[in-house]
């Protein structure tokens, strides 16, 4: 594995505590651990606790620094910026499927530094530091050559946030072209898997930063291409949002 920072093994270190964290308190769930936000949009008691306890080890490890929070919002004023998503992927974490994430990145002079996803589930430590090549395990990830529709997947996002027939478009314009798509229900865990090669490409028309910032370093570490809005426009806004292993060519999913 290539040399990392103290910055990266905080962030593995925290990740992966946060990690256990949210799988000990699945396991205790009570009758109370569970809140609806909004249409099968759900909130846990672990999503606040894990926000909570990696927001005290950065606080402590690095006061002056901000972070934004999916649960808690942006605090402090820095031009070093951590982002973060205690757990993507809600809905299949409280009912045990496998497919969601810690998400934990840097943000340093608008560029992201050091990222890591850690999904308990399938014991996998995803990290990549900008320039430093990305690793699972320690082990290099690289994403995958394929160049041809019959023989790529694309992982699709959606949200509420956008009209339900925009998605079904996209999965019509994929089948058209010869493309096989999925969706995972966590954004997390679909980059991580563009990132290790077990998908060609990403696509969702509107992802939130700290849904996307860890996994777009590690896909860019891993060869890949990411496209979207610039880092402060993402930050302050969200963007549409498409990650590919740089060989095919999705035309149908401009933006």
């Amino acid at each position: 594995m290539a040399n990392t920072d103290l910055r990266l093994d905080f962030c593995q270190a925290i990740a992966k505590q946060a990690g256990e964290l949210a799988v000990k308190m699945r396991q205790q769930s009570g009758s109370d651990f569970i809140a609806n936000k909004g249409h099968q949009d759900f909130v846990t008691a672990a999503d606040h606790a894990v926000e909570r306890f990696i927001r005290e080890r950065i606080e402590a490890e690095f006061p002056t620094e901000a972070i934004v929070g999916e649960e808690e919002g942006a605090t402090g004023h820095s031009d070093t910026c951590w982002v973060i998503d205690p757990i993507d992927g809600t809905a299949n974490y409280m009912r045990g499927l496998p497919e969601w994430a810690i998400s934990i990145a840097c943000v340093q002079n608008e560029r992201i530094t050091h990222a890591v996803l850690d999904i308990p589930d399938i014991g996998r430590t995803a990290s990549a530091q900008i320039g430093c090549g990305a690793f699972v395990n320690g082990q290099k990830l690289s994403v995958s050559a394929t160049e041809v529709p019959v023989k790529s997947l694309i992982i699709l996002g959606h949200s509420d946030r956008l009209p339900l027939q925009t998605h079904l478009s996209t999965i019509d314009d994929l089948l058209s072209a010869g493309y096989e798509y999925r969706r995972q229900g966590s954004a997390c865990f679909g980059l991580y898997s563009v990132a290790a090669g077990w998908a060609e490409a990403y696509h969702e028309m509107h992802l939130n930063p700290w849904d996307a910032f860890a996994g777009m370093l590690l896909i860019t570490e891993a060869g890949g291409t990411v496209t979207c809005k610039t880092v402060p426009e993402f930050l302050k806004s969200g963007s549409p949002f498409t990650a590919t292993n740089g060989q095919i060519k999705l035309p149908m999913l401009d933006f």
